[in-house]
């Protein structure tokens, strides 16, 4: 059964001279998926669990008549767990036999010199092992995480400059963004087997194994990546009104976009 919690808490306040909001908010939610991994003596939980924190400060600051400064800071923050083999594979793999074909596992060590569970399978299959796979043992034999975190700040600076020339203002806006992801993946491979034979009246019976054999050490491999973006934009804007009917508007505009990967060593090229 998938559970979903969800906690808030907003503080919003100020004077003429200054406004400030501030929100976090952190949500959580699991799968639908009955951990199974734990069972089959592994040490971690493989049920999908997603973490969301989320962080909003605005500050808006009048600092003199004519002049207006705006700060906004946020961070949104992700944290996913799940089964290495993603949700639609495994059902997939389900719909691929028939679940009476073979049992999930047989006894450990049952004809074999091995304390490896001896999972279950048949031969004959379409998969590249020459078997049918076991969603099962997909499922339990590994796990990836994801984190990934969004930083973004933009800062305003609002300058009314009718002092000078009545009717223009100058505006500017500075923003940063800066994404990173990390994943990790921790996966096993596992040994697979099928009844060779069988005797009807005592029933014991004989395995074979289905492909090679594998190691069944656990494997880690991640990656991360991102990006960085800066945004720089000032405006210079002049609007007024000649004997009450003749509108006059102009802009001068300037923005300039910098974007960057967080990988460096995509930058750099090594040749012999």
């Amino acid at each position: 059964m998938l559970f979903a919690q969800r906690a808030n808490f907003n503080i919003r306040g100020g004077n003429k001279k200054m406004d400030y909001f501030m929100s976090v908010g952190v949500k959580h939610s699991d799968g639908n998926l009955n951990s199974l991994s734990e069972k089959y003596g592994f040490s971690y939980n493989n049920n999908i669990n997603v973490t969301n924190y989320d962080f909003i400060n605005n500050l808006n600051v009048q600092a003199t008549p004519t002049t207006k400064l705006s700060l906004g800071l946020n961070a949104s923050i992700k944290d996913w767990k799940g089964p290495n083999a993603s949700t639609s594979s495994l059902f997939a793999s389900t719909m691929e036999h028939n679940p009476v074909d073979y049992p999930v596992s047989f006894p450990a060590g049952y004809g074999y010199d091995t304390e490896d569970i001896m999972w279950g399978d048949k031969s004959g299959g379409p998969f590249a092992t020459g078997g049918y796979m076991n969603p099962v043992a997909d499922y339990v034999t590994g796990y990836k995480t994801n984190h990934t975190s969004i930083i973004t700040a933009n800062f305003k600076l609002q300058q009314d400059l009718g002092m000078f020339i009545k009717g223009l203002a100058f505006n500017g806006l500075f923003s940063y963004k800066n994404h990173s992801s990390s994943n990790a993946t921790r996966v096993s491979d596992y040994n697979a087997f099928e009844v060779a034979s069988q005797n009807d009246e005592t029933g014991e019976y004989t395995l074979r194994r289905t492909g090679n054999e594998r190691g069944t050490a656990i494997k880690t491999s991640g990656s991360h990546s991102g990006n960085r973006k800066l945004y720089l934009q000032a405006t210079l804007d002049y609007k007024h009104t000649f004997g009450g009917v003749h509108d006059v508007n102009a802009m001068f505009l300037f923005n300039r976009q910098q974007y960057n990967t967080n990988n460096v060593t995509d930058l750099f090229f090594l040749t012999a």
